[in-house]
């Protein structure tokens, strides 16, 4: 007797709860992690890796009982919104008066 698809998915969750993979080939040394993604509840399983140049790759778990591999529009570009630091703050920054510029600041001095 063939178990259903219910207790699959229960075992995969079980298995597979934080696993980290490492692929090493010739082209590529890049760490691929198992994940979740972030846009919405469905809770899509994405398979997420860097490579040498560090850019974040991104594709559909295909072992993952609810999207099977497949990422709608929005998972298929994480990368992008990783990847785009153009709007980003990538260090902290105050106001001392509305009608001054913002200022680099240290972290002890934001916080």
């Amino acid at each position: 007797m063939l178990p259903d698809d219910e207790t699959i998915a229960c075992l995969y969750k079980l298995i597979h709860v934080d696993v980290i993979m490492v692929k090493i080939s010739e082209h590529t040394h890049s760490k691929t992690n198992l994940t979740t993604c972030c846009y919405c509840g469905v809770g899509c399983g994405i398979v997420t890796s860097k490579d040498k140049l560090g850019r974040l790759h991104v594709e559909g778990d295909k072992n993952h009982p609810v999207n099977k591999g497949m990422l709608c529009s929005k998972g298929m570009n994480l990368h992008y919104t990783v990847n785009d630091r153009s709007d980003r703050l990538l260090y902290p920054e105050m106001r001392y008066n509305r009608n001054q510029p913002r200022q680099r600041v240290t972290w002890d001095t934001a916080l």
